[in-house]
């Protein structure tokens, strides 16, 4: 809806301008909205199937393009863009792992990983084991 997006674009803006705590706090949550962390399918398919289904998808189409907003808006040089990508960027990871995810959600994490990779690929040396 108009709502959402309009939602979704003030979300780079408040990175900005929120402490780190916020930053990852809002990188987790919606990390778990898109990978739908705690919220099992069966679950889903005990509520009524076809709505909760929806619904679920919708959430998780709502995270996707959050995350997105936020990694393609802030400028590759904001310490903000360093802190969410390194947030964001192990969980994407352990999403892309599961062996429960469908393949469209797994593309959605690959294209989010990619462009956290493309912004901060200097800052990401932390994440290489020694």
């Amino acid at each position: 809806s108009e709502v959402q997006g309009l939602a979704i674009r003030c979300l780079a803006p408040l990175c900005r301008r929120v402490p780190d705590a916020l930053k990852e706090d809002m990188v987790d949550k919606l990390c778990a909205e898109l990978l739908a962390i705690g919220k099992p399918a069966a679950a889903a398919a005990k509520h009524g199937s076809d709505e909760s289904a929806f619904g679920m998808k919708s959430s998780r189409d709502v995270a996707s393009l959050s995350l997105k907003s936020i990694v393609t808006e802030l400028p590759a040089n904001d310490p903000a863009c360093i802190v969410v990508s390194k947030r964001l960027m192990p969980q994407v990871i352990a999403g892309i792992q599961q062996g429960n995810l469908d393949d469209d959600l797994k593309l959605e994490c690959l294209e989010l990983l990619n462009e956290a990779l493309n912004r901060v690929s200097g800052g990401v040396s932390s994440f290489h084991k020694s």
